[in-house]
């Protein structure tokens, strides 16, 4: 008999685009960072028989992926050949349609260890799977990270022209189920219109909202190529995440690393420091960024043992015990 290998990571190979990609490329540093050995199959050169051939020689699968299809499809491979199944939900269980929906759940059902990011999702999940583990997706930069010229200098000129910096972040135009814009970009440009003396950055990355958004005043920069958004918070007074859903945001994470002050709407629980407005209520929101502007910046909040990061004490716990 054969032995099988103790973990693998399956994911995407990093790019700037997107919480779940981003996490999966800090993931795979901080493992490297401290020693802790692994394989990884990148879904970007995905095929049927080299995907099952690596399950099979697995003991422990971890999967990072957004499609339910594809949870459900790699709960199965792993069901067959015997290999314990890890997926982490980086988004809100339920945002799908019916039918997705129903899929997710089944593959919640049947995964060894569902790993869900906020409480909402953890209640749900844990009516299906009693191993269900709720826990922060966020795993810190292990890298300085910087900005073009060319940005920096526009950032720059900005900051020079008014009195609050804000930032928010998009990893393409998507409308959730209801129709709504998930990343809330339009009614923050709608607001900052009216508010000349404060500057709105908008990190668009995919370049979707660029072709969108025409004619826009001075105090609204919108950065249409891949970029680390890092650098752009540190150059903010504050970010704002204007989602109509979401899981556990990296943003807000890193945001929060940088001693920036957090907005975010309550469409799921947030983490602590994070000031929580209801989506649609601009009044609220507009009040909110008055008070903000009068404050001075929070101390940045490090984290300096690697090793007290979440998901490295549970495959301390689960799997290297």
């Amino acid at each position: 008999m054969y032995k099988k290998n103790e973990l693998l990571i399956i994911g995407r190979k990093p790019i700037l685009i997107g919480g779940v990609t981003i996490h999966v490329s800090r993931l795979i540093s901080l493992l490297d960072k401290v020693n802790v050995l692994y394989d990884f199959y990148d879904l970007n050169i995905f095929n049927v028989y080299s995907f099952i051939n690596v399950i099979k020689i697995t003991k422990y699968a971890h999967l990072h992926s957004s499609s339910p299809l594809f949870r459900f499809f790699f709960v199965l491979i792993c069901k067959i050949f015997n290999t314990k199944s890890i997926i982490t939900y980086h988004g809100d269980l339920g945002r799908f349609s019916s039918f997705y929906n129903l899929i997710d759940y089944l593959s919640v059902r049947l995964v060894d260890i569902p790993i869900v990011i906020n409480k909402k999702s953890y209640f749900r999940a844990i009516m299906y799977n009693n191993e269900t583990i709720c826990m922060s997706a966020y795993i810190p930069n292990m890298y300085v990270e910087t900005l073009d010229v060319s940005i920096l200098n526009k950032i720059n000129e900005l900051r020079k022209c008014v009195n609050f910096l804000v930032c928010t972040n998009a990893s393409s135009y998507a409308l959730d189920k209801y129709g709504k814009e998930i990343y809330g970009v339009k009614i923050l440009v709608d607001l900052f219109r009216k508010h000349p003396d404060w500057g709105l950055i908008i990190s668009d990355p995919s370049g979707g909202y660029s072709k969108l958004l025409c004619n826009l005043e001075k105090n609204i920069l919108v950065i249409s190529k891949p970029h680390s958004f890092i650098p752009v918070l540190e150059k903010s007074d504050c970010f704002v995440r204007y989602t109509s859903t979401d899981g556990d945001s990296l943003s807000i994470h890193e945001a929060l690393n940088c001693g920036v002050h957090v907005v975010a709407t309550n469409v799921v629980d947030r983490p602590e420091n994070v000031y929580q407005v209801l989506h649609g209520d601009i009044d609220q929101l507009t009040s909110l960024f008055q008070h903000l502007e009068l404050e001075g910046v929070k101390p940045k909040c490090e984290i300096d043992d690697l090793l007290e990061i979440d998901i490295l004490k549970f495959y301390k716990k689960t799997i290297f015990r």
